[in-house]
């Protein structure tokens, strides 16, 4: 499939609503992210787990799919939305290394060596953090369900 029949369908799909249509649309661009290895190359690019990426692909392969304007490429909007989005995800996950520190106390015996070292999180909010990936979770197990249900 060209990219003018692509962005034909995305079209169409954005009139009906059509879910054989978004099966299309996921299969082409799933095949072309294959063929060309783009998950695993922007997973190296950009240093996150392949799972991750394919996470963040699909969920935002969904939200394009809605919101795109038959203005240019939508293969290409998509890949530059993607890669946004795994840049935005690499800088959150160097904000959490950065904000961790490690406090050496001394060691008074063998038995208080795993507890000699605590992590402290600077800002760290453990209930948003778990509020978040349980709310992409649900995301994944919608956008399944529409395309397989």
């Amino acid at each position: 499939m060209v990219d003018k029949q692509l962005n034909k369908l995305v079209i169409s799909y954005q009139k009906s609503g059509c879910e054989e249509m978004f099966r299309d649309i996921y299969t082409e661009v799933t095949e072309r992210w294959k063929r060309g290895n783009v998950i695993n190359s922007i997973s190296k690019r950009y240093g996150l787990d392949s799972a991750e990426v394919e996470s963040i692909a699909n969920y935002e392969l969904y939200n394009v799919v809605l919101r795109y304007e038959p203005v240019g490429n939508f293969y290409n909007f998509l890949s530059t939305v993607i890669s946004g989005k795994c840049i935005d995800e690499r800088r959150r996950l160097q904000k959490e290394i950065e904000s961790e520190i490690t406090l050496d106390y001394p060691k008074t015996s063998e038995e208080d060596e795993e507890s000699a070292i605590i992590d402290y999180f600077i800002g760290g909010d453990v209930e948003e953090e778990a509020i978040e990936k349980l709310q992409k979770k649900g995301d994944q197990r919608q956008l399944i369900a529409q395309l397989y249900g």
